[in-house]
């Protein structure tokens, strides 16, 4: 069976991918058109004495799709794909797992309005297929649209404040860490992401 189903549509600002093992080298993504996610987890009941005796529940699954109307050469990689000095494209096969960011507003329990950050550490993209939208070019909102769907797992550099690694980060906005949140939406550099459960205002 399946339970803690969730899923979620964002209307997305500042996606960024970057290699966890170079934070401070972001990747802009442009022209994205959607970007889902969900996690879910199985569970196993095993029965003895004809009644429910244990049950085991495997480790929370995490996967989505980016859909986009272009993709550079430095995101690439990240989808099995290379492009050489001519700028020509083949494909390698080796997906290069990543850190997938991003931000959007959105309202608050206190209804307030404010920019959220969204961070999974460590995301493995499939091949990009893409989709034409439309039979003529001079329509506004025709052209091809990429869709690549992925997998999201925990990052073991990437621990909550009780040591244990995370597949999904959410921070709101606040005063405590505005200085450090404001820095990474515009730069793109988010540092090190437990300093946002610590409350320190600067960029490590």
């Amino acid at each position: 069976m399946t339970y803690a189903l969730r899923k979620a549509e964002f209307g997305i600002e500042n996606v960024i991918l970057f290699d966890p093992a170079e934070p401070t080298v972001p990747i802009f993504v442009t022209g994205v058109t959607d970007l889902t996610h969900e996690f879910s987890s199985d569970a196993n009941i095993i029965y003895a004495d004809d009644r429910a005796h244990l049950t085991l529940y495997n480790p929370k699954v995490g996967t989505g799709t980016i859909s986009q109307y272009q993709y550079s050469a430095p995101e690439a990689p990240f989808y099995g794909k290379a492009v050489d000095v001519n700028n020509v494209e083949t494909d390698t096969g080796d997906f290069k797992s990543h850190a997938l960011q991003f931000f959007r507003q959105e309202k608050l329990a206190d209804g307030t309005s404010s920019f959220v950050l969204y961070l999974m550490p460590n995301v493995v993209n499939s091949y990009p297929t893409a989709e034409n939208t439309g039979t003529t070019t001079d329509t506004l909102g025709d052209g091809v649209i990429w869709s690549s769907d992925f997998t999201i797992s925990t990052n073991p550099d990437y621990k909550n404040l009780a040591g244990l690694e995370y597949s999904f980060l959410r921070v709101e906005r606040t005063t405590t860490n505005a200085t450090l949140f404001d820095a990474a939406m515009n730069t793109g550099i988010l540092g090190t992401p437990q300093y946002f459960q610590g409350g320190t205002t600067t960029n490590p």
